[in-house]
């Protein structure tokens, strides 16, 4: 009887340090943060979208707004505001086109705050375009 224990927690042992081992490779992920880092973006921000957990997909958006001259703050804060909402960042082009389209960070970043960018960021680029005032369009938009 002596036998057939060691004999089971010999195989028990190899069997729970492997399950341990690949348990915890599948949870490290290596996220390259060097597109980032070459639109100018600081050490420091790089750090935080680290601790944040960003994704491959969500460090080429924020290099799509970084591109179109958002600063880091903002980055850090539209990942902030996706995680809150437990959602992925996505809404870097859309963000980048308004930018081209003349509108102002803060402006962007007060819709992104009243979650009323998504569907309606075409339009607000149109209004904008249409030479309505910043006021206005926040004012629509709440």
């Amino acid at each position: 009887m002596s036998l057939r224990i060691k004999s089971r927690s010999l195989l028990v042992v190899p069997l729970l340090a492997a399950s341990l081992l690949f348990g915890a490779c599948s949870k490290i992920r290596y996220v390259d943060m060097q597109p980032l880092e070459q639109t100018g973006m600081s050490y420091a921000t790089t750090k935080q979208l680290r601790e944040l957990n960003v994704t491959e997909e969500e460090v080429a958006q924020l290099v799509v707004v970084k591109q179109a001259r958002l600063s880091d703050a903002a980055c850090v804060e539209l990942v902030q505001r996706a995680r809150a909402r437990q959602q992925p960042f996505t809404e870097g082009t859309e963000i980048s086109a308004l930018l081209g389209a003349g509108l102002k960070e803060d402006v962007i970043m007060e819709l992104v705050r009243l979650n009323q960018l998504g569907l309606w960021a075409e339009e607000y680029k149109l209004m904008h375009q249409a030479l309505l005032s910043d006021t206005l369009i926040l004012a629509l938009a709440r």
